[in-house]
Formats: structure tokens, sequence, C-alpha cells
């Protein structure tokens, strides 16, 4: 059997096989003698038909079991012989297919293997760190933000001034774009969670008041269908509520599960340092990330994106079906068409498809694995109950989560070990 073998891009291998006519003709006699054995015609029993009626009658048959057994040993044979363990395929074209009895059979395989690349001097990356503080500012902060969360709201007669809460009807007329409603908003007059020029138009109204007014969308607005635009507001009263916050006090401390303030302020202080060390991880390991892409670059198995753009999008789907949302709804949501989202998943897919193979790869060199037992405690603390059971019997999901926790382990250690 000859072999030659042609790369193309995108870690794909071509390999083209010739084998020789005197294999093709042993294996259409294999071919024949499996049928003699089977077949039955008029005239002679099992097993007793001459073969001249088998190859008459039989030669489409045989020559289609031929064909199959030796593009199936031919491949096998031609990977092991380059010492080739293909990831995805091997794909065998028809179209290159060239089979006939009396002759040799030659055909091409295309197939999918593991990029081959030098991983990066990692040690060298430098990374931006900066030191975990919580200060009492930022505690009493928090404490305030706990008791906003449990202030009461009291309805108050009058007008509407600052830090009162207006609960308003309103309908919004954006240039060159359809109208928006809403009915019973709630807007904290300076909170500046809407437009401040909104909420300063709101001040001084009595209830059932009725105002319209112009108003410059910033360009940061969620909505994008508003942003930047000038917007013509007609806003309906419907009440004014002051807010009561609680005091901050051993009661409210115990309301909260803790037995007084200063455990209260002790577990604030906790969740913050938790809530900052965090967010710092994550800044490293973005910081990591684009500097790892930046010095390691090569082509990856096709098969592979592809799955895992399937990945990205399928789990898209899945959080707005929760949301009871279409695909449609969010697209107009972000302002982009499907070719939008599709370039946007693809570069997603590329990224962290080339983040693996780095990652996988210096995890490899260290030695750096993920235990039975790590997996276990990872999903007893981040899985709800009622699924941890079926998670942890599903071989499949469990080998994925291996996966994930194996490279957030290898972001770990580099992280530490880099400067």
């Amino acid at each position: 059997m000859e072999i030659e073998k042609r790369e193309k891009d995108g870690c794909k291998i071509v390999l083209g096989v010739r084998v020789e006519k005197e294999v093709v003709e042993e294996e259409f006699n294999k071919s024949f003698e499996r049928l003699s054995k089977h077949v039955r015609t008029t005239g002679f029993r099992k097993g007793k038909v001459p073969r001249g009626i088998i190859e008459s009658r039989f030669s489409k048959q045989a020559e289609d079991d031929t064909l199959e057994t030796l593009l199936r040993k031919a491949t096998v044979e031609a990977l092991e012989k380059e010492g080739i363990s293909p990831i995805a395929g091997p794909w065998i074209s028809k179209e290159n297919i060239d089979f006939g009895k009396g002759k040799p059979l030659t055909f091409s395989v295309e197939l999918e293997v593991e990029p081959e690349f030098e991983i990066p001097d990692w040690r060298s990356i430098k990374l931006s760190r900066k030191k975990v503080e919580v200060k009492d500012k930022d505690v009493e902060n928090a404490l305030m933000e706990i008791a906003e969360r449990k202030a009461t709201l009291i309805e108050k007669i009058g007008r509407v001034e600052n830090k009162d809460i207006a609960v308003i009807d309103y309908v919004a007329y954006p240039e060159d774009s359809e109208k928006k409603e809403g009915f019973g908003v709630y807007v904290e007059v300076g909170k500046k969670l809407f437009p401040e020029k909104l909420e300063k138009e709101l001040i001084g109204m009595r209830v059932n008041e009725k105002k319209s007014f112009k108003v410059k969308m910033s360009k940061e607005v969620k909505d994008t269908s508003l942003a930047g635009k000038d917007v013509e507001f007609s806003v309906h009263l419907l009440g004014i509520k002051e807010k009561h916050l609680p005091a901050l006090s051993d009661e409210f401390a115990k309301e909260m599960g803790c037995s007084n303030m200063e455990e209260l302020k002790k577990n604030v202080e906790e969740e913050l340092r938790r809530t900052a060390e965090s967010i710092m991880r994550t800044s490293l390991k973005n910081q990591l990330e684009e500097e790892l892409l930046k010095r390691c670059s090569f082509p990856l198995p096709p098969s592979i994106v592809s799955a895992q753009a399937q990945s990205i999008l399928t789990t898209i789907i899945y959080n707005l079906k929760k949301e009871e949302k279409e695909l449609e709804d969010y697209l107009t949501s972000q302002n982009k068409t499907k070719e939008d989202l599709r370039k946007d998943i693809t570069e997603e897919a590329t990224k962290t498809v080339n983040l693996f193979y780095i990652l996988n790869r210096i995890g490899g060199i260290e030695g750096i694995e993920c235990a039975d037992a790590e997996l276990e405690a990872w999903a007893r603390v981040n899985l709800a109950q009622k699924h941890l059971k079926e998670t942890l019997s599903n071989k499949e999901r469990i080998s994925k989560l291996k996966d994930e926790l194996r490279i957030e382990k290898i972001l770990d250690y580099i992280i530490e070990n880099s400067k």
C-alpha cells in the first residue's frame, strides 16, 4: 500500500492511498466466498451455487462489500503507518475513489488532528495586581445598601421632592421609532437610575398631575432603540412614596441572622473581601488569557471550533427560553443581525478553543489534574441538591466538569507563579 500525506490549513491532513490490485483481487475472492456460503438460487442448495453463477448474479453486491472492506482496512492501516490519531474524521470523498475489478484501488481520506505548537514562556508574563483592601467606609456603604433593601415605603401627600419615589405611568415617543410605554414605574428621584432630566422634571409634581417634556437620551442606555435620541415623555404621576430605612442596630442584625451588629459587620467585611478577591482574580485571568493569545497563535481544528460555537449558541437559546424570550427579541435588544451573532459566537469559540489547547498543554507539563474528590466537593457546594445525584452519575457531564475545573486550576497555578 502506498500513502501520500498532504497537510492543509486548520489541522487538516489528507492521505492519498493506493491499494495494489493483487490485494483488491484477493478481497474480491473473499467476498465471493462469503456470498457462496449464504446465497440461494433455483436448482442449487445453499452453499452449493457455482462460482460463475455467483459472479454473474451477485457481482454488484460483491463489489460493494469488497470496496467497503478495503476502505475500512486501508484507512486503519494508513493511520497506523503514519502514526496519526484523528480527533475528527476520517472522511472519504466518494468522488475521489477509483475502484474496479482487476485494477488497484485509489482514494483520499481527510481528517483533523490536534494542533502542533510551542507553548509560550508563561512564567515571564507580568500581571497587574492590586492589593485587596476593605475599608470601614466600604462596610458602612454595604450596610446602608442592606438597609435600603429592607426599607419601608410610606405614602406621601404633597409634591415630589428629591429622594422621594414617584410612581408613574409614562409614554415615550422616540424620534423615528415606535412609542414605548411603562405602567406603575417606581422612580427614585436623585438616584440616577433613570435619565437625570426625567427625574428632575418630576420634582414639584402632585398626584394625578400630568406633564410632558423632552429628554436627550444617553448613548449608554440599555434600550439601544433609545440610545442617543431625543425622546418626548408624557408622564402621569400616580403616587408619591417616602423611603424609611431601618436603624442599624442589634435588632436589625438579628433580622439578618446575626447575633449583633459586630457579627453583621464582620460578615459584610468578609463578603466584600471575597467579592474583591473574585474581581481581582477575574482581572488577572483576563490579563493572562489576553497575553497567552498574543504570544501563541496556531491553526485550530474547524470541527472543534464549530462544536464550541454550537454549544455557545445552545446556551444562549436555553437562557432566553428561561426568560421566556425568543432569539429574535435578543437580537433586537442588542441591535444585531443573525450574521453579527454568528460572527461574535465564532470569535468567542475560537478564543475558547485556542486557550483550552494552550492551558491544557501547560497543565500536562506541570502535572495538573482534577481528582474525583475535588469534583465532588465542588459539585456539593455549587449544584442544587436535586441536581447533585443526577450530575454525579452522568459520565459525560462529569468528564466535562472535570475538564472545566482542571482548566481553572491551571489558570490559578499560572497566576500564582507569574510575575
